[in-house]
């Protein structure tokens, strides 16, 4: 559970040094998020959020409620907006966390990643930082599943060449996946296939040699994609 910080700057580029003893209103407000009363909590914001709508308070209060109502397009609106006003702010990295558990709940997986990624970079709370972990290999399990290449074959070489890229992404993600777990890379692409549940459930074909795998080759303590003779 992320503890927010119910205390903040007033000046955008302003990072406070001591937190000051909270409102009895913004005290009540954070009680009810804590307890997961939504819908109490957003009644309650109401009349702060409409008399000053940026206040970085009110932003942060709104991202964490509207995320837990799943009201997300709402809960990004308001967290671009607080990340917009507030580069520097002592609660960034939360408002990282909830708004990519928020992209995560609608499938925007690498948006998710990526706000969860600058999250674990600046945050000094060891406590949300295991949590954005967490998310991550949830994320990354999430992956192993099954991932699948579809729509049309590539027909001129640009498209061929831009197919060839994302084949390798998958296969990179997978062979991670995979070595995240034996703690080797595998000898054969086809291992990747042969667990429950499959760390990839079909092989990219190589689009040079219709009917054949793309080329693998463990080496060390890494992996590469030879070119064939």
């Amino acid at each position: 559970m992320i503890c927010l910080q119910i205390a903040e700057a007033s000046n955008p580029t302003e990072t406070p040094t001591a937190v000051p003893s909270p409102s009895p209103e913004i005290a009540q407000i954070f009680r009810l998020i804590g307890e997961k009363r939504w819908d109490e909590a957003l009644t309650r914001l109401g009349p702060l959020a409409a008399e000053s709508p940026d206040d970085p308070q009110v932003l942060l209060f709104q991202v964490a409620i509207f995320q837990g109502m799943g009201r997300h397009p709402e809960c990004h609106e308001r967290a671009e907006r607080y990340l917009q006003l507030y580069p520097t702010s002592q609660n960034r990295d939360q408002v990282l966390f909830l708004y990519a558990s928020s992209l995560r709940q609608t499938g925007r997986k690498e948006e998710a990643v990526k706000r969860l990624e600058e999250a674990a970079r600046i945050t000094r709370d060891p406590t949300l930082k295991a949590n954005i972990e967490t998310i991550l290999r949830m994320i990354a399990n999430e992956g192993r599943i099954g991932i699948h290449l579809g729509g049309k074959a590539p027909r001129t070489a640009e498209e061929r060449i831009r197919a060839a890229a994302v084949q390798r992404r998958i296969l990179d993600r997978a062979l991670a996946d995979y070595r995240s777990v034996k703690g080797i890379y595998p000898d054969r692409l086809e291992q990747l296939q042969e667990e429950n549940p499959p760390f990839l459930r079909s092989l990219p074909e190589d689009l040079e040699h219709p009917g054949e795998t793309v080329p693998y080759r463990r080496e060390g303590d890494g992996y590469v994609f030879p070119d064939r003779p």
